[in-house]
């Protein structure tokens, strides 16, 4: 029986933790393999957890989250929000937990984006030899960070996990040219490759830091994009009331942008539980905060449903979507500021 070259490498795989195969170094075919997949639908800090899950690291998936912030965003409203409305980047997580980090970009005035590939390939192929993932934009998803895990030189494509791409017990597969040929959408980003630990992460401080910013972010009066918080809210629940010109669902901003935010402040309210044995004057506080966030990873859960009951069909119509569009997103925005309040009164105590 014949077996696609895929198939081939992840069966290669399943015999030991790193595979390498051909006479030479010339070229060789790699795949790392128990590498954890996503458990929360987030395009930007569930990579770092992946990748330093296989290096060793207990972190949780919302343990990673709350620290970066990304568990108590909510932004736009819109599908790029979720990805350019970070308190920080991927490489800065990385540092704060004590990794050396060293960042391949694409960014920059006239890069000659084909050369570029030519000399950051190469580098994250050493890292995959080395046996360490590699954190690369829109290598299987779009716009997202991903975690590619190997490739093949033969058939020059990669190998790894995204947010919705090698979720199961397959990895996801590529072009390897793919993470420069996302223009129409956004300027290609590059890749990060996370080194050495030189550090220790400083528990309490950073989670500190994390509560006072997602108050910070919630009740920011920025108007600029991408609007912050309650900001965000007020934004989302006017394009759903108005009447003209009559709202319509929208994918990228009610399906995926409201599914990464259910996901999100559903890790929300388990960081808040995980850190509250931590805090015992603000333990209750960071409990009924965690509450909120769960009531609200549920409203927006709802509301996705509700609005695409079905994937890969039409989402409801406006007149059937709005009244029911308009109450979900009113429960998700007085859960967040209820659990925001809550995070509030937490601090005070601590």
């Amino acid at each position: 029986m014949r077996v696609s070259r895929r198939e081939a490498l992840l069966q290669m795989g399943a015999a030991s933790a790193l595979c390498a195969s051909g006479a030479g170094a010339s070229t060789p075919t790699v795949l790392i393999t128990g590498v954890d997949r996503y458990r929360v639908l987030e395009p930007v800090f569930e990579g770092v957890r992946v990748i330093l899950a296989k290096r060793g690291e207990s972190y949780t998936p919302a343990y990673l989250q709350g620290l970066s912030g990304a568990a108590f965003r909510v932004a736009g409203p819109c599908g790029c929000a979720p990805t350019c409305a970070g308190a920080m980047g991927p490489e800065a997580l990385a540092r704060l937990l004590g990794y050396e980090v060293t960042q391949l970009s694409f960014e920059g005035r006239d890069v000659d984006l084909e050369k570029r590939l030519g000399e950051v390939l190469p580098q994250v192929k050493e890292e995959l030899r080395q046996g360490r993932p590699v954190l690369v934009f829109h290598a299987f998803t779009t716009a997202e960070f991903d975690v590619v895990c190997g490739f093949d030189e033969d058939a020059k494509r990669l190998y790894g996990r995204g947010s919705y791409a090698g979720t199961g017990k397959d990895y996801a597969e590529a072009p390897e040219d793919r993470m420069i040929r996302c223009t129409e959408i956004c300027p290609p980003i590059g890749a990060v490759l996370i080194g050495r630990k030189t550090g220790k992460l400083d528990a309490r401080r950073a989670e500190v830091a994390a509560l006072k910013e997602a108050v910070r972010f919630a009740r920011s009066s920025s108007k600029t994009y991408p609007y912050p918080g309650l900001h965000c809210y007020d934004l989302w629940l006017s394009i759903w009331q108005a009447s003209d010109p009559a709202p319509k669902p929208d994918f990228a901003r009610d399906g995926y942008g409201g599914g990464i935010y259910a996901s999100t402040s559903h890790a929300a309210a388990e960081f808040l539980r995980e850190i509250a044995p931590s805090y015992p004057t603000a333990a209750q506080s960071l409990k009924d905060a965690a509450f909120h966030f769960d009531a609200q990873s549920q409203a927006l859960g709802k509301l996705t449903r509700h609005l695409f009951p079905k994937a890969g069909t039409q989402p409801r119509q406006s007149g059937d979507a709005r009244a029911r569009t308009v109450e979900l997103l009113g429960t998700a925005r007085a859960a967040y500021e209820a659990g925001i309040q809550g995070i509030e009164l937490a601090l005070v105590a601590i």
